[in-house]
């Protein structure tokens, strides 16, 4: 007979940590909670990018519009979004979306397709996890 943990065992086991999915660990910088070290890293980058004057300023998960909520028949569908990382506006007035990306997803990539369709006049630059 094999042996089977209780849900209380398996929990200590884990240390109270709940794994993600692809490994990333929340982390924690000036108040504000990042998805991954990777993000948060950018962010402290993007800081002192400012602090510099090579950007004038940047928003943290802008939210773009793909496609709108609908109703067909009696269902109704709800809009689509993308949240990205960030939102650039560099010193010489371009503008650049921004993700910090360990994994393509398959849902990241047909979001970033419906996204340049959309928005043809952004960019969006991924930073390497």
């Amino acid at each position: 007979m094999t042996e089977r943990m209780t849900v209380e065992e398996y929990r200590a086991y884990l240390d109270g940590k709940k794994r993600s999915k692809y490994r990333n660990e929340k982390t924690r910088v000036d108040g504000i909670t990042f998805d991954s070290q990777a993000e948060a890293n950018r962010y402290c980058e993007l800081k002192a990018l400012q602090q510099a004057g090579v950007i004038e300023w940047f928003i943290l998960q802008p939210r773009f519009l793909l496609q709108e909520g609908f109703q067909k028949g009696d269902i109704t569908f709800g809009k689509i979004e993308y949240v990205a990382d960030f939102l650039i506006r560099w010193s010489d007035g371009t503008n650049t979306v921004e993700d910090v990306k360990g994994m393509r997803t398959r849902e990241y990539r047909m979001k970033r397709q419906m996204f340049e369709r959309r928005y043809p006049t952004l960019q969006i630059v991924e930073v390497e996890a």
